[in-house]
Order: structure tokens, then sequence, then C-alpha cells
């Protein structure tokens, strides 16, 4: 977003950014649950920008949010609400192993990055 806001002749500010509200949770699935409630948050601010964008006839800049952003946010929080279904379901014990099993099954670019067994 930076090099596309940069391309089209803005300049980038940084600034500093929150700690986060919560570190530690008492269960897997409470911490995915979080995780689920901020990915659905960062949607809704995408869907903001889009009618900015749809608002001020830059269709370009539309379709760009809508296919680098909005489309695989859309199919990660699909992901993540099946992984707490199925957890939920399964119950504590043995729901928490399937779900840590799930998670490693359908994000393993987070257990490549480190060694986790």
């Amino acid at each position: 977003l930076m090099c596309y806001q940069v391309a089209r002749g803005g300049k980038v500010v940084l600034k500093n950014i929150p700690e986060p509200e919560r570190t530690e949770w008492g269960s897997p699935i409470e911490s995915m649950e979080y995780l689920l409630q901020k990915k659905k948050m960062l949607k809704e601010q995408i869907e903001k920008c889009i009618k900015v964008a749809r608002d001020n006839d830059d269709m370009h800049f539309k379709n760009y949010l809508k296919t680098e952003f909005l489309d695989p946010l859309i199919l990660f929080i699909r992901k993540v609400g099946v992984l707490i279904t199925n957890a939920i379901r399964a119950g504590p014990g043995l729901g928490e192993y399937e779900f840590s099993k799930d998670v490693k099954l359908h994000f393993p670019e987070i257990f490549d990055s480190i060694n986790v067994v």
C-alpha cells in the first residue's frame, strides 16, 4: 500500500503502532476469536476506503484495495471462522489438539518461519 501511495504521488508518514490491549489468552480458541474480531474490524475499514474511492470515481484504487486486500482478507476470515467452529465442536482437550493440527494445516506459513514441533 505504501508503494502504491508513493506511485500515485502521495507521501508516506509512519507513526507508532499502539500496543495491543491483550497479550494473553486462556485458550487457543480465545486467541483466534480475538484475531477474528480484529480482522473483521480491518475488513470494515477497508470497505470504508473502497466506498471513498467509489464516491470519488477512483476505480483503479477501488479495484486495487479489493483485489490486494479485501478478497484475501475475506478468505482468511472464513478460514479462521471454520477453525474456531471446528475447535468449539470438538470441545476442550481433544478440541484444542485438533485445533492446533488444523492451524498447522491451514496456515503453514506461520510454522515455516519458526521451529515449532
